[in-house]
């Protein structure tokens, strides 16, 4: 059971320590372990004391700037949003990101994974503005990520909106480095296309019009599902930057299309 396994792996670290040392290598991974059950007991506060720990004796040994972090970022990531602590959680994912392009340069295809990734965790943060109780049946617009923390604090506007914008960086970044390596026919561009045209119509139902758009409530994860409503075109000015923008991709994404089928 888990009060076993943290006692074994108290034991097992209270024994590497002896060894070892403080920065006994071997230690981060049954630091990380340990939090893991701790995350599994809802203790995501003690969860995040062993991650901390974990990260700084991985740092010591492997460097600041080594990808074997990952897993310990992503969990103190879980952590955070379980806590609704979403600004702690966007800087673990700023970070992570910044090491994967660090790591295979920002034009290179080894990065589309982190870019879609990253991409994703921009719109679940855009959506953090909403309470998302499970009994409301409000789930999150994204794949990767989970829920937000039933108690989950409201974010700044500001926060939210350039979490969209960045979004819309992000895609235009994949399209890019897509052309430039396999070129206009590569079938990958018809998904991506299709989110940037998303991320735009998001831009032009929250930023582009009045403020009213988000006090309203108008986006909602619940729209992914409701494609009538999620294409309700008659609240979208066709002068607004977001609009303009998601025509283009939709119409890019449409001769793509068919390009593909002839």
């Amino acid at each position: 059971n888990e009060v076993t396994s943290i006692a074994a792996y108290e034991e097992s670290i209270k024994q590497l320590e002896l060894q070892g040392g403080a920065y006994e290598p071997a230690l981060s991974q049954e630091l990380l372990s340990l939090a893991n059950v701790y995350q599994t007991q809802n203790d995501h506060i003690k969860a995040l004391e062993y991650l901390n720990q974990a990260l700084h004796i991985n740092r010591v040994n492997s460097g600041l700037f080594n990808l074997e972090q990952e897993r310990i970022i992503e969990s103190k990531i879980s952590s955070h949003i379980a806590l609704g602590e979403i600004n702690d959680a966007d800087v673990q994912q700023q970070y992570l990101f910044y090491l994967k392009r660090k790591a295979f340069g920002d034009d290179s295809i080894e990065l589309i994974p982190a870019l879609n990734r990253y991409a994703e965790w921009n719109i679940y943060a855009f959506d953090s503005r909403l309470v998302t109780n499970p009994m409301f049946g409000i789930t999150s617009s994204s794949n990767t990520f989970p829920v937000n923390a039933t108690n989950n604090l409201i974010v700044e506007e500001e926060f939210r909106n350039t979490r969209l914008v960045d979004a819309q960086f992000i895609y235009r970044t994949i399209i890019d480095i897509l052309l430039n390596n396999y070129g206009s026919s590569d079938s990958r561009l018809l998904a991506v296309e299709k989110k940037l045209a998303l991320t735009n119509y998001f831009f032009a139902t929250n930023l582009d019009m009045s403020s009213n758009a988000i006090s309203n409530g108008n986006f909602s994860s619940q729209a992914l599902n409701s494609s009538q409503e999620f294409y309700n075109m008659s609240r979208v000015s066709t002068n607004s930057l977001g609009f303009r923008h998601g025509r283009e991709a939709l119409e890019r994404h449409l001769n793509l299309l068919l390009r593909l089928n002839t």
